[in-house]
């Protein structure tokens, strides 16, 4: 199991924040700048560092050690279970956050998501391809029955669905999964890093600890 980076709590992070905030607060009183400024930057401050920064790291960072770092301090929430497992947990691990996630999370879109999560997982091609067939968001079908074929040994058919694949980080993880069962491991590598490159936030984490586990990396 790889080393964790190391990485400050939410507790010592809102302290921290207080504390500076409180500083800072002072510092402006000192100046004598208006209450209303004053209420109005700590505001703004607190929107960016508990909102604003998250959402940018979970849908838009390119940084897999910042997605990492709030990974590790968040991986008790169930979505953030799920992608800390793939990165540091055992097989059993990674069913069991899959299970988490669909136990809390009732929506059927969600549960059609992590169901199929949990049949590629598993490997069961089968299951996967009952529930892309299920899905209703572009691109999922196509990528997870692409998906279902290859796992299945069905390459050609797999193929068929490259072309309905248009989200780029979906089009190559699927090219690199029937390169990889063609043996054909250059284009595989090749496949990877676009996958990995073109995806963002959680799911460029989830993305590339997924070919570590399919590459016996982790």
């Amino acid at each position: 199991m790889k080393n964790r980076p190391r990485t400050m709590s939410n507790i010592m992070q809102t302290v921290l924040f207080i504390v500076i905030g409180s500083i800072s607060v002072a510092f402006l009183s000192f100046l004598d700048v208006p209450k209303g400024v004053v209420l109005l930057l700590v505001l703004l401050a607190s929107t960016l560092m508990f909102t604003v920064y998250p959402m940018f790291l979970i849908y838009k960072s390119n940084s897999l050690l910042a997605i990492e770092k709030y990974i590790i301090r968040n991986r008790k929430k169930p979505l953030f279970s799920y992608a800390y497992a793939l990165a540091y947990g055992r097989e059993g691990d990674i069913e069991e956050a899959l299970q988490f996630i669909l136990k809390k999370y009732k929506q059927k879109e969600m549960q059609t998501i992590y169901k199929a999560n949990l049949a590629l997982h598993q490997k069961d091609h089968q299951k996967l391809l009952q529930l892309s067939n299920e899905m209703e968001k572009p691109d999922y079908q196509p990528y997870y029955s692409g998906l279902a074929y290859a796992i299945g040994g069905q390459l050609e058919k797999a193929k068929v669905y490259v072309d309905e694949t248009q989200t780029p980080w979906m089009l190559h993880s699927l090219k690199a999964s029937i390169a990889i069962h063609e043996d054909n491991f250059s284009t595989y590598e090749s496949e990877k890093e676009k996958a990995i490159e073109s995806a963002r936030g959680i799911q460029k984490y989830t993305v590339y600890h997924r070919f570590e586990k399919l590459s016996g990396k982790s």
